[in-house]
């Protein structure tokens, strides 16, 4: 029996030496909000696939009670924080100007109507269709400084490794994208592909469009993407098998992460009933999995933070230190912004979605600020919607610079990086 138990520690202690397995706040918050967190993008898909629900609606209620209060945690960490805001006064001053860009381009429509320019809503046009891309852009950066802090956790800073993790998760993420852009019926409308109404989108048939049964070159470009986000699959599982026959240590966190996020964004873009898939809730699906990780890598810096500060947190961080010193404070604040927000789109209605009956609307949708029958018309509606992308460009622009744990010695700190190696 010794040499059994002998035997078994010289071949069962060597492989568990070559599993790395550092999380970034502790096991089951990485699990659930890191990682298992994909598990709400699926459900948030099943409500459209399966069970065929408005999701207008259902993004509304996320938007509220999820999406919204995320962007107050950029907020508790930049505007509310004292500390921040000495610091970094430049870019949370300057970056609030974001908030005129769409009123900016209102105003050049409306210049361009004044000299006779029939398609003077292009360039608002163009805006929308540039904010729901950096959108998206916004989630994939995000999933990719999560992939990076579970590298430098793990001392996973290999450059062959480096450049074939860029490739795995930028591939898994942007070819499924595409091939969304080409076969989503209000996608295609959005891109000028196609004249339906993308508001009665849900009840065409699944199935029966060129690019489903092998016609057209939407077709082409939908296996084209296939190939390729499958590629990224099969290189991450392909390199794992060759650090392990080498004798490397693998990665445990960074492959659960990456298994999750990937097939998330092909399931998302690549089901047959994705055609129909109203592209907020498109947003909804892939972003509800970005809203989880943000909530739990702000909260656990803001924590780190007040901690580190102890009794001088107060002085020194301000509200901040009040918000970061309880997780309920933290998601009532962040909620009531959140419902806030959401109200207050209602009643300009610039929120698709709202309740009947919930809030006074202005009737912003009606009141034409420029145009003609012939050419259309810019509405008060639009003024108001262009406001909204600001606050999304703000969110995305900010956010960008404040999560630098490379170049940031306090971020590394606070979220306790300062041992690891690069």
């Amino acid at each position: 029996m010794g040499k059994l138990n002998s035997y078994s520690e010289a071949v069962v202690t060597p492989a568990a030496e070559r599993v790395s397995v550092n999380w970034i706040v502790g096991k089951w918050t990485d699990l659930f909000c890191f990682i298992g967190a994909a598990l709400l993008g699926y459900g948030m898909f099943f409500l459209h696939a399966g069970l065929a629900m408005n999701m207008v609606t259902v993004w509304f209620v996320w938007y509220m009670f999820i999406d919204s209060p995320h962007f107050f945690g950029t907020y508790s960490r930049t505007y509310l924080d004292k500390e921040e805001m000495v610091n970094r006064r430049r870019l949370l001053l300057g970056s609030i100007l974001l908030l005129l860009v769409g009123p900016l381009f209102v105003l050049i429509g409306f210049g361009l109507y004044s000299v006779g320019i029939t398609w003077f809503k292009k360039p608002y046009l163009v805006l929308v269709a540039f904010v729901s891309i950096w959108a998206y852009w916004h989630v994939v950066r995000q999933h990719y400084g999560i992939m990076s802090l579970y590298k430098r956790k793990n001392g996973d800073g290999e450059m062959l490794d480096r450049r074939l993790d860029q490739w795995i998760i930028y591939l898994g993420l942007f070819a499924p994208f595409v091939a969304f852009a080409v076969t989503n019926n209000g996608a295609r409308v959005a891109l000028g592909m196609s004249t339906l109404d993308p508001d009665h989108a849900e009840d065409l048939a699944v199935v029966g469009t060129p690019y489903q049964v092998g016609e057209g070159w939407e077709w082409l470009v939908v296996q084209g993407t296939l190939v390729l986000a499958a590629s990224a699959l099969l290189l991450l599982v392909a390199r794992q098998i060759v650090l392990w026959q080498r004798g490397g240590k693998l990665n445990v966190p960074k492959i659960l992460f990456l298994l999750a996020v990937i097939p998330l964004h092909m399931l998302v873009c690549y089901h047959p009933s994705s055609t129909t898939l109203h592209v907020l809730g498109f947003s909804a699906c892939v972003t509800i999995f970005h809203d989880v990780q943000y909530h739990a890598i702000v909260w656990y810096y803001q924590k780190n933070r007040m901690e580190k500060a102890g009794d001088e947190a107060k002085a020194k961080y301000g509200l901040a230190a009040k918000i970061g010193k309880s997780f309920p404070i933290y998601v009532m604040c962040a909620v009531g912004m959140g419902l806030t927000l959401g109200l207050l789109g209602c009643v300009i209605e610039v929120n698709p979605g709202c309740f009947p009956n919930w809030v006074p609307m202005v009737g912003s949708k009606s009141m034409d600020l420029y145009g003609s029958d012939a050419t259309g018309y810019m509405t008060m509606n639009e003024l108001f919607y262009g406001v909204f992308l600001g606050v999304l460009m703000h969110h995305y622009f900010v956010d960008q610079f404040i999560w630098r744990p490379s170049k940031d010695k306090n971020v590394q700190e606070d979220l306790k990086l300062e041992k690891q190696s690069a």
